[in-house]
């Protein structure tokens, strides 16, 4: 007679397999997460040359010029934003979702595509807010982001009005001390300079970060794989910031001017906090 397995066979060989699955799916997890990664860098880099080829034909940056002239979507909850009816909010035209500055593939094709989704958000369309945080605030989408530093510089010297939604409203009086790159800085803390409200930096000294400066004309921002633009400041971890609010959201903007926001960074865990940028004239950070 043929004898068939004997229970405690059957059970040491299930173990066997759950050993080795608790062993290979982290692992599969961290090759997926890595893979997003250098993909989220490949399309950095792609637009990155794409900006900088239309900067060469336009002697300016480019614009999500839907936005210049047409009102911005409200944020309402995580899955639903509705177009407002009259707020024109012309700082959002300077930095939202890449996908809006279509500048970059027509008339002229700097790129064939714009990246549309994010591959480190998991293909989600979901949506947040860029500025307050309740029903109301405008609203942003979770891909990769583009800010026009110089065009807010610009856009501050010229008294242009629309830029947070009302007739008279203008970037905030701090562009006055920047040039065309702003001074963004990243990975530093500074409780005694920097340890109060962001409403309260504006008067501060930003060099005292001690951090290094990237003196920047434009970034490109992902979420990385924590999937969320929103950080606690270093200097001030009761408070927080969406960094993809930047450059029309002021307090946003003191936050990367001081220092107080993260890169990502593998060796901290392939799903640690931090966002992926990339600056004019340098590489992936």
């Amino acid at each position: 007679m043929k004898k068939g397995f004997t229970l405690i066979e059957l059970l040491i060989v299930i173990a066997i397999i759950t050993i080795l699955a608790l062993i290979a799916i982290p692992n599969f997890i961290e090759a997926q997460t890595r893979a997003a990664v250098s993909r989220v860098q490949a399309d950095m880099r792609n637009t990155a040359t794409a900006v900088e080829s239309y900067f060469l034909d336009y002697n300016a940056y480019p614009y999500a010029t839907y936005f210049w002239d047409h009102p911005v979507y409200i944020w309402n909850s995580s899955t639903k934003i509705t177009q407002g009816t009259t707020a024109i909010c012309r700082g959002v035209a300077l930095g939202t979702s890449l996908m809006w500055f279509t500048g970059l593939t027509t008339p002229l094709a700097y790129m064939t595509a714009l990246p549309y989704i994010d591959p480190l958000q998991g293909n989600s369309k979901a949506y947040f807010w860029l500025s307050g945080t309740s029903d109301g605030a405008v609203a942003g989408w979770p891909h990769i982001q583009f800010a026009n530093f110089s065009g807010a510089r610009k856009f501050r010297s010229t008294g242009d009005v629309w830029w947070s939604g009302s007739s008279t409203s203008t970037p905030a009086s701090f562009w006055d001390k920047l040039d065309a790159a702003a001074p963004l800085r990243f990975n530093s803390s500074n409780t005694t300079e920097f340890g109060v409200a962001a409403n309260n930096l504006g008067n501060k000294d930003w060099t005292k970060s001690g951090s290094r400066q990237y003196n920047s004309t434009w970034s490109l921002c992902s979420a990385g794989p924590d999937r969320s633009f929103t950080e606690n400041r270093n200097s001030y971890p009761s408070e927080s910031q969406n960094v993809a609010g930047v450059p029309r959201v002021t307090n946003s903007m003191y936050m990367l001017l001081v220092g107080d926001s993260n890169f990502y960074d593998p060796s901290n865990g392939s799903k640690s906090a931090g966002n992926i940028w990339r600056f004019a004239g340098t590489s992936d950070r």
